[in-house]
């Protein structure tokens, strides 16, 4: 079963900033499943993951 989650919900994460546990857990299963990944893609996903470790996107329960 692929991982999917669509640029949209990327996008969206970025600007409410805020992901939910289940959106946290897709991102890292794709960039961990070694799926084919646009470069667009992949830096969003970055962009996501380097806010979180700023402190920047929060996780809720949702």
């Amino acid at each position: 079963m692929a991982i999917t989650l669509e640029r949209s919900e990327i996008n969206a994460i970025l600007k409410a900033g805020t992901l939910t546990r289940i959106q946290y857990l897709q991102l890292m299963s794709l960039i961990l499943s070694g799926q084919n990944i646009d470069e667009d893609d992949y830096r969003l996903i970055n962009q996501i993951f380097d806010r979180f470790r700023l402190g920047r996107i929060s996780i809720v329960d949702s």
